[in-house]
């Protein structure tokens, strides 16, 4: 995260470094992420309180419950109005169990993504 970060304009390591968690439910989501559209290079930030994860998809596995808790976030490149769009899926197996995470962009590259993961209680939290 550090190497990435050092890459960004000041303004955005500003951001990184003053953002702070945001909670919704289950997930607790911290840190930016931020995406670089493809047609302009513009970089978009994009902040935790925009995450708003709903679960996606509920099966019994062998060892219990696997759920997906998904949000996806569409903004406008300021630069050029492209859509950029970023899809986070957190995959939780067993139940309040962290699985591992999956982000997609399109018309974008994410170039810092934020991380989760799943503490005793099930809250879903920053992993760094």
């Amino acid at each position: 995260m550090l190497a990435v970060a050092r890459l960004l304009p000041r303004k955005i390591r500003n951001t990184l470094q003053k953002s702070t968690s945001y909670v919704m439910g289950k997930i607790i989501s911290s840190g930016i992420t931020s995406i670089r559209c493809l047609g302009c290079k513009n970089i978009t930030v994009i902040q935790p309180k925009e995450f708003n994860f709903s679960v996606a998809s509920v099966s019994e596995e062998l060892m219990g419950t696997q759920t997906c808790h998904r949000t996806a976030i569409s903004k406008p490149c300021k630069k050029c109005g492209k859509t950029l769009q970023v899809t986070y899926s957190v995959w939780e197996y067993p139940e309040d169990t962290f699985h591992g995470t999956d982000v997609w962009a399109e018309n974008a590259v994410v170039i810092g993504k934020t991380g989760f993961r799943i503490t005793n209680d099930g809250s879903i939290k920053l992993a760094i």
